[in-house]
């Protein structure tokens, strides 16, 4: 019975613990202004208080105008007697990459050879190789697999097994001469051209779906497919009503989704778009379906042609965009800053053509927010956060600067740039255009990637300002793998 009761007495001290410290603080504060008010009442006290109130703000008003006048003549003595010394990227240059202590393996593209290289030894390796030069490839959500796409091929590489195989190819042929005109029209003799696109990987990484384009000056043919690795089946998706672009997977990767844009007669309808959004089943209880077709799944009314992803979630439905992340591609448009994956993910507007051009979502710690990034040719200066916090970005004086927390921020170098004759006017750039592009995170959120121009690859540790040249990788889409957290979706 009695340790009944004091297990009784135990639980409600830990049920209202909050209560009961709040209870003994609120005492604490009491009895020390009784305690102050009770010894106020002597008159010989009350003269020591306020004769030790006096000093102490004689004292700090003499050492803060001390401190004031020091900060000024170290100022001074920094900026204005001596000559400050311009911060340049090649002396920052360290020959050898050995201090960085990164694991990760850096994948890159080398014509029609996908390779990757480890930063701290350099130590580099095949991959595969293509039957044509390689545009782009995408990591499975599990890191088993890669796709990379071709010119004409797309191809499924097992990392671990270190074989691949051909999933589809475009059988283009190569036009033996110019086509021929007669009286304005084109022969029809001209032969196809075409691509695979569209790639994306299901969250359980045992399938994928992708688009297939052929056309030529007179007609167009677009396919779309989702496969299966452990069935090794292709499926095509057809749409009798619509052409269909832009496919996400769900979080259950069971169903696919796109978005339909329609502008509204504003002179009879209140708002100015129509945003539908269309499913395909895909796969049910393990079970693929024969031939899925799209299905109308909701409406929604908006002012603007984008629709915020929230709207989305209130209807119950979840795209699997973090699989984007793991997306890597070769691109002709230079971003000072990028985002990791250099395939900008859509933030809003999934409705729209195109997604390469919209700006990258980045997720941390449960919360969205836009990680910025600013093209060469942008009048707007920006920075890039990186999963822990920290900051890189450009200032007014083309200085890269690192903010290791929301105080304080140090210049690292100055960026180089190239004369570049235009008549577009380029406020920020009046110098010319940067010859560094492509500044990304590495995982972890301690070093960060960089390419120049002329001198190849570069990887920078902020905190301590090392640079150091990642000699022998010389390729493009340089991309890694970083296992994604499920509670960031």
């Amino acid at each position: 019975m009695l340790v009944k009761n004091i297990q009784t007495i135990f639980n409600f001290f830990s049920n209202h613990f909050e209560l009961i410290l709040y209870i003994n603080l609120a005492c604490i504060v009491v009895g020390f202004l009784l305690f102050i008010a009770v010894q106020f009442s002597d008159a010989a006290f009350r003269s020591r208080v306020y004769a030790l109130a006096a000093n102490v703000f004689v004292v700090s008003v003499i050492t803060a105008q001390g401190s004031m006048m020091f900060l000024s003549l170290c100022v001074y003595w920094a900026n204005y007697q001596p000559s400050v010394k311009e911060k340049k990227f090649v002396d920052q240059i360290i020959l050898t990459t050995q201090w960085a202590q990164l694991d990760t393996p850096l994948y890159y593209i080398q014509a029609d050879t996908l390779r990757s290289m480890t930063v701290g030894d350099r130590q580099e390796k095949e991959i595969f190789k293509a039957k044509n030069p390689l545009r782009e490839y995408h990591f499975s959500p599990n890191g088993k697999y890669l796709l990379a796409v071709g010119l004409k091929e797309l191809y499924l590489v097992d990392i671990q097994a270190q074989k691949f195989e051909t999933i589809d190819s475009l059988f283009l042929e190569e036009p033996a001469s110019p086509p021929i005109e007669t009286e304005g029209e084109v022969s029809k003799s001209h032969p196809p051209r075409g691509a695979i696109h569209g790639v994306r990987w299901a969250p359980d990484s045992q399938k994928f779906c992708y688009e297939t384009s052929l056309w030529t000056p007179f007609s167009s043919q677009e396919r779309i497919y989702v496969y299966s690795i452990p069935d090794q089946r292709k499926i095509e998706i057809k749409s009798p009503a619509r052409r269909i672009s832009s496919l996400y997977w769900d979080q259950q990767g069971d169903n696919l989704y796109y978005l339909y844009n329609e502008a509204k007669d504003t002179s009879v309808s209140s708002y100015s778009y129509e945003i539908k959004i269309f499913r395909i089943p895909v796969e049910k209880e393990g079970k693929f379906f024969v031939s899925p077709s799209p299905q109308f799944a909701a409406s929604i009314l908006s002012d603007q042609s984008s629709l915020p992803l929230d709207n989305l979630k209130v209807r119950g439905i979840e795209f699997f965009l973090k699989g984007d992340e793991l997306s890597f591609e070769r691109s002709t448009h230079k971003s000072l800053f990028a985002a990791p994956s250099l395939k900008f993910e859509p933030s809003v507007d999934l409705s729209r053509a195109d997604p390469s051009r919209l700006a990258y979502r980045f997720w941390k710690k449960g919360k969205d927010f836009l990680n910025s990034f600013v093209s060469i040719d942008s009048p707007i200066i920006m920075s890039v956060a990186s999963e822990r916090g920290k900051a890189l970005g450009i200032d007014q004086d083309d200085y890269l600067y690192y903010i290791h927390n929301q105080w304080f921020r140090k210049r690292l170098f100055k960026i180089p740039r190239e004369p570049l004759i235009s008549e577009a006017p380029r406020y920020p750039y009046k110098g010319g255009e940067p010859v560094i592009y492509n500044i990304r995170w590495l995982p972890g959120g301690r070093y960060v990637i960089l390419e120049h121009k002329y001198m190849g690859v570069f990887i920078l540790d902020p905190y301590s300002g090392k640079i150091g040249n990642i000699v022998g990788l010389q390729g493009e889409a340089i991309g890694w793998f970083e296992e994604i957290n499920s509670t960031l979706k």
